[in-house]
């Protein structure tokens, strides 16, 4: 197959074989990146046609193909601490039909994570790959599609350097929450890096600590620590293309300062279609949204607390305090 013939099919999924990535193409047709998610939106059109065409190709067919058809040019991009209504952020944006918003998508993660779990692959190859994905992933679904806005994965933060150096000009926000909040969300629902705490190596790479040290570290504490390189690396990488948002200015803050922070011109039409979003939980449109902020204090235990003091809170501290410089600005 040409690469001209990749037209109209999406990069699902990225494995490693001999240290080499390998890509799944499905024929999606034009799909509505619409779910929270996009490896739901890949399984929605897999129930819906139950035949539909895949192929596999190598790493570089990405490369080839950004240089023939480079898709929509990225408009800006999320960060998050995780379980800080990121995602609610994404679907309300999503409900816009000038956007096409992809959101946690596998096969960015699968090039990211490299640099936790396969240092003999480059930053030169990375730096590649992730263009060509973001390229890939970027192709005009729908006719009125204008803005292409991706949000990462919690962990994609760690990648700044890479993404930044990858996408020097696009603009970014990392929303945050207070971190009490999220820890108790993350035990009650725990992530794949938080369920790796038996693997040390992995547990070690992502803190950037030796094994030794993490070997009887309590969840409370990796999990605080964790939570503190994401906003540390956050504070660290910002520039003047940079917002903080607190997960209390949300919803409002969406339609009154991130569409505009990303040059997104929405109507009243628009307004509309992204309040009724909020009708339902954005992580589950079969139930309805209900605030737990109380609900997730009260049950934190004594240690969540101190590890949250110990290691988050200074910097909790520092983004509430850019994130209120940047609301008087405004």
């Amino acid at each position: 197959m040409t690469i001209s013939q990749l037209f109209g099919w999406t990069p699902t999924k990225i494995w490693f074989s001999q240290n080499q990535p390998v890509l799944e193409w499905c024929h999606l047709g034009r799909a509505s990146f619409t779910e929270p998610f996009f490896d739901q939106t890949v399984e929605r059109c897999f129930r819906e046609r139950p035949d539909i065409l895949r192929q596999r190709t190598s790493i570089e067919a990405l490369e080839k193909l950004q240089t023939i058809s480079p898709g929509l040019a990225p408009t800006g991009f999320i960060f998050h601490l995780s379980r800080c209504g990121s995602t609610l952020i994404s679907q309300m944006l999503a409900a816009l039909p000038q956007n096409l918003m992809i959101a946690e998508a596998g096969p960015i993660n699968a090039i990211l994570s490299t640099q936790f779990l396969n240092p003999s692959i480059t930053d030169i190859q990375r730096l590649s790959w992730l263009r060509g994905i973001v390229s890939a992933l970027g192709q005009q679904q729908q006719g009125e599609q204008q803005h292409y806005l991706i949000k990462f994965t919690s962990w994609n933060v760690l990648n700044l350097p890479l993404i930044q150096q990858a996408f020097p000009t696009v603009p970014w926000i990392f929303v945050y929450r207070e971190p009490v909040e999220v820890m108790v969300s993350l035990f009650k629902n725990p992530p794949g890096w938080m369920e790796n705490l038996t693997n040390l190596q992995f547990v070690a790479g992502f803190l950037g600590l030796e094994t030794g040290e993490v070997s009887l570290m309590p969840a409370e504490e990796y999990c605080a620590r964790v939570l503190a390189r994401f906003c540390g690396t956050a504070l660290e990488y910002r520039d003047t293309n940079t917002l903080m948002l607190n997960y209390r200015q949300l919803p409002d803050a969406v339609w009154s300062k991130l569409l505009n922070f990303f040059q997104v011109a929405y109507s009243s039409a628009d307004l509309n279609c992204m309040q009724g979003v909020l009708l339902y939980d954005a992580k589950n449109r079969t139930k309805q949204f209900t605030g737990d902020s109380i609900g997730k204090q009260q049950v934190a235990s004594e240690l969540m607390r101190q590890m949250v003091k110990q290691w988050v809170g200074d910097l909790y501290e520092q983004l509430e305090v850019i994130s209120l410089s940047q609301r008087m600005a405004s």
